[in-house]
Formats: structure tokens, C-alpha cells, sequence
């Protein structure tokens, strides 16, 4: 349908788990299923991010989260969850697919144009560093390994 938008609630949150698990080296070879700890539904909810449209990637490094808002790439602060803050944002021309963070670099992917290169040394200010595009249409996901990016 043209002009249908779907608006999804994007709600970045911190947990705060709280998780003991101790395996021996008593495992037996049977012993092969996952093991689960006693108190895995120890769980806080500590802060939340809500977009205002369509998220479809989320990253962090340190106390700084990068989420999509639709076509909107946002830097925010979460060194206090229960009030984080926005820093920066930055809007590449269509729907962002998925995020990878590597040093001081965001590699996204959009949905018609490909792959985009967001200088985030400074989160206050994103800059866009460099573009590739994408042959034959969108990109759905990107990894970084060393100096090189995957696109898929």
C-alpha cells in the first residue's frame, strides 16, 4: 500500500543481570544440553531509548548506544540509564538496515543504497567519512573484520 508506514517501538534497554554459573570440570559427555543458572530471571530494567519511527539496528560502545530511527542514524549517552541523553544524529538517504561499530567508525547499511561510513570520534558530532554503493539494490546487513567491510 503507498504511504503505508509501519512505526515500530524501538526500546534500546540496559539490563542489569545478575548471573552466577559455575561448570566444573566434571561435565560428563552425556552432559551436553545448555547449561541454566539458578537465578537467570534476575533482571532489571535500568533505561530505555524509544525512536520515533522504524528501528531496525542498535549498537553500543561504552556509555554510548547508536540506534536507527528510520533513515536516522542516533548517538545517545546512557552513563546514567534511568535518564539517557541524545548527542547527535545524522540521516543517510534511506531506511538503515544494520549497524557495526569498529573503532572510531559506524558502518551502516541502508536499504536502496548500500554501505556508509559514519566518523563518530567525536558522538557529538557524525560526520559521514566515506560510501559505497551496494550493486543490485539494498544492503540487509554488514560485518567488519580488520580493514575490511562485508555487506550482505
Amino acid at each position: 500500500m503507498k504511504g503505508f508506514k509501519i512505526t515500530a517501538l524501538c526500546v534500546f534497554i540496559f539490563l542489569f543481570v545478575v548471573f552466577y554459573h559455575s561448570v566444573g570440570n566434571s561435565r560428563s559427555a552425556e552432559s551436553s544440553a545448555p547449561q541454566v543458572a539458578s537465578d537467570s530471571e534476575n533482571v532489571d530494567l535500568t533505561g530505555r531509548w524509544e525512536t520515533s519511527g522504524q528501528c531496525g539496528a542498535a549498537a553500543a560502545m561504552g556509555d554510548t548506544a547508536y540506534f536507527s530511527d528510520d533513515s536516522t542514524l542516533v548517538a545517545v549517552d546512557f552513563s546514567n540509564p534511568a535518564n539517557p541523553v541524545k548527542l547527535a544524529e545524522i540521516t543517510v538517504a534511506e531506511l538503515i538496515n544494520d549497524i557495526t561499530l569498529n573503532g572510531n567508525f559506524v558502518y551502516l547499511v541502508d536499504n536502496f543504497n548500500g554501505l556508509h561510513l559514519i566518523d563518530i570520534s567525536d558522538p557529538d558530532t557524525m560526520l559521514e567519512a566515506g560510501f559505497c554503493s551496494s550493486v543490485g539494490g539494498g544492503a540487509k546487513g554488514v560485518a567488519v573484520s580488520g580493514n575490511f567491510a562485508y555487506v550482505a
